[in-house]
């Protein structure tokens, strides 16, 4: 049975000159939804089929970038000078959503934000500057507290290495097993060319900046939001979730934490579970 939906991949020209690339899947029939999805650290926009093959056919049109130094994106691999880069590449991409449908570009016209892991970190920083062009937000496994603590004199280190040699990288010291209990799915992801490990020192020092924001400005989020989380998430913490959905200023709110996941969720596997609550949430807010 052929696809109810039509994918094309397409390049985007950011704010400071990089080429960003992004895929778009649109339902055959027509849409009234648009889903601006952001991919975790050091992978990319290809490995969720689970939900474009889901989501997709079911109405909702997704937008998906290989984030700058990622995937078939240009940039140095794990690298960024600012966290606000990644939020000028989205500022553009949202440009491109707007085109396709001019009319219905804010709130009320069916604009969801989604982000997985660093993904979810980066969505939760953009929509607090952008709460009036999304009616929701949906991120899974986001990372709102680093799960491996850094030694003290380490992250001195780290500080110190970002001002002076900012572009040094290393590897991020993730354990690909803890991706998910789908053995399957964590080949794949150590077998594929566009994954990469690295992090340099400058994403480091941005990164952990970003969630301490993120954490302290909670309180003034305020559009409907759902956090899933697998509770034995070995690579984000579900406390940084706990932390952050406690704070949220939001009054349509939700934590949902899944008893033995792992950290993808959306390749996880009860992946449908997980699909089928998200799709029964934004149904329930007429999305």
């Amino acid at each position: 049975m052929a696809e109810e939906w039509i994918g094309v991949q397409d390049v985007l020209t950011s704010s400071d000159g990089m080429r960003i690339h992004y895929r778009r899947m649109t339902p055959s029939t027509a849409t009234c939804f648009s889903v601006l999805l952001v991919h975790g650290l050091g992978e990319h926009a290809g490995r969720y089929n689970n939900f474009y093959h889901y989501m997709v056919p079911k109405g909702y049109e997704v937008f998906a970038p290989d984030l700058r130094g990622h995937g078939l994106s240009e940039g140095r691999r794990g690298h960024i000078y600012a966290f606000e880069d990644y939020l000028k590449d989205l500022d553009c991409l949202r440009e491109v959503m707007k085109g396709s449908r001019p009319d219905k570009c804010g709130v009320g016209g069916g604009n969801i934000l989604m982000g997985h892991s660093m993904g979810g970190l980066i969505a939760l920083r953009y929509a607090l500057d952008h709460q009036d062009e999304f009616d929701a937000v949906a991120v899974t496994g986001p990372a709102l507290e680093i799960a491996v603590k850094v030694p003290a004199w380490k992250e001195a280190l780290g500080k110190m290495m970002s001002k002076v040699f900012p572009t040094l990288s290393l590897p991020n010291g993730l354990d690909p097993d803890g991706l998910s209990r789908n053995p399957a799915v964590v080949k794949a992801y150590l077998d594929d060319p566009l994954v990469h490990d690295l992090v340099s020192a400058r994403w480091f020092t941005e990164f952990v900046a970003t969630i301490d924001y993120v954490q302290e400005n909670a309180k003034n989020f305020r559009i409907p939001i759902l956090i899933m989380h697998g509770d034995s998430d070995i690579l984000a913490a579900p406390g940084g979730s706990r932390k952050f959905f406690e704070n949220c200023g939001s009054e349509d709110k939700e934590l949902k934490l899944y008893e033995g996941a792992y950290h993808e969720l959306y390749n996880e596997i009860n992946y449908n579970e997980v699909l089928d609550y998200l799709e029964n949430w934004l149904k329930k807010r007429d999305l």
